[in-house]
């Protein structure tokens, strides 16, 4: 049952980031790497394929509004362990950027960035009568820790277009991991451990001016050689409300949102 239990969460995590990387619609040309290029005034910028410094990529036309081109990119500037992260909005047709957000990926034992860390998320995240957002998930390609204590996965930041910028207005691990007790790598094979896989909708009630968002934790329970105790496979959930800045978590905060 245990051994059962275990093959199905590993070949669940493979479809997944198997899933994660198809959902990559790659429409990163030539031209979106000029046109980011002049934007960020930079003299390099080109695919890591290509002898170039943009180690993820991933670009898609936004479907709420189709003359809009979304593209996150993840690129090397020669400081060891970081990386460089833009996410753009872009005129479909001109290339010309309409709006950007940047920030700096610190890498570790446990985050990295590697060639499928990039993903779009066009979901329909109505927030507002005039506050449409789009997601940007980044997975790490770090093996990690062989025994921690946690491992979050998935991660989902909201964007919001304001004028000439991106604002992100909340970030979700949407898949979490805590161990309980053992190791599932260690010779003994004895371990607990819960699994939580994340969504995401957006709730009918409204929290200065947005609406809330509701996530729900579908949370499986593995014992290899251990009792579970009281433990069992369930779903919970918990709201996110807007403060005016971004959705924050607010009192009594599940350990899978972390």
């Amino acid at each position: 049952m245990n051994v059962i239990r275990l093959a199905t969460v590993l070949v669940a995590c493979l479809l997944s980031a198997t899933a994660f990387a198809q959902t990559r619609a790659d429409m990163c040309g030539p031209d979106v790497y000029e046109a980011v290029k002049r934007h960020l005034q930079i003299d390099r910028f080109a695919p890591k394929r290509d002898d170039g410094n943009v180690i993820a990529a991933a670009c898609r036309i936004w479907p709420h509004q189709p003359d809009s081109l979304l593209a996150a990119f993840a690129y090397d500037e020669g400081v060891e362990y970081e990386k460089h992260l833009i996410v753009l909005m872009l005129d479909e047709k001109t290339k010309r950027v309409i709006s950007s957000f940047r920030d700096v990926i610190g890498e570790d034992a446990v985050i990295e960035v590697g060639e499928g860390s990039l993903a779009l998320d066009t979901a329909r995240y109505q927030l507002g009568e005039q506050a449409r957002a789009f997601g940007v998930r980044f997975q790490s390609a770090a093996r990690g820790a062989s025994c921690g204590q946690g491992y979050w996965g998935n991660e989902l930041t909201l964007f919001l277009p304001e004028g000439s910028t991106l604002r992100p207005v909340a970030v979700l691990h949407l898949y979490f991991q805590r161990l309980l007790e053992g190791c599932p790598a260690a010779a003994t094979y004895r371990a607990l451990w819960e699994d939580a896989q994340l969504t995401v909708r957006v709730g009918t009630t409204r929290t200065n001016g947005l609406f809330d968002l509701i996530v729900t934790a579908s949370i499986g329970v593995t014992a290899m050689n251990v009792s579970p105790g009281r433990l069992k496979n369930r779903a919970e959930r918990h709201t996110l409300r807007y403060d005016g800045k971004v959705y924050t978590r607010g009192k009594a905060v599940p350990w899978w949102l972390y």
